[in-house]
């Protein structure tokens, strides 16, 4: 029988962990409760696009975005690029709260048309700074 996800201990960890850590989990219950990807930036040179960062809603505000955001940043860290950008909505507040509390920086704002000029939603994008870029050398010459 399924338990409620409130009354269940949770064990967040990433693909790899789970491959070393050779769990018996053939009798428990598995379930897809997070995604997040990421891709190289075709717009910035040398930065990632965090893209796709989704909790499922039962399971929100337990740690699972946060770990997710750690190990996207930790990957683009690791495979040497400078910043990661992602863009947020209006309508996710919490996801943009959770990215300024991690580190990154509001980079801008932009209405992004819906339905022409009549509807628009308003996003951030959003930086996290790995590396200084080279305008940022050049800047203290």
């Amino acid at each position: 029988m399924t338990r409620h996800p409130k009354e269940v201990h949770y064990t967040v960890i990433t693909e790899q962990q789970y491959c070393q850590a050779n769990m018996g989990v053939s009798l428990q219950a598995k379930k897809i409760v997070g995604t997040i990807g990421l891709s190289k930036s075709h717009r910035l040179d040398k930065c990632a696009w965090i893209k796709r960062l989704c909790v499922h809603k039962q399971y929100q505000r337990k740690g699972i975005a946060a770990c997710l955001l750690n190990t996207a940043v930790q990957f683009a860290i690791e495979a040497g690029y400078s910043c990661a950008n992602i863009v947020a909505s209006e309508y996710t507040e919490g996801g943009r709260e959770l990215c300024l509390k991690r580190g990154f920086e509001l980079e801008q704002m932009y209405h992004k048309p819906i339905l022409g000029s009549y509807i628009t939603i308003l996003m951030y994008e959003l930086t996290y700074q790995i590396k200084p870029s080279e305008d940022d050398y050049l800047s203290q010459i």
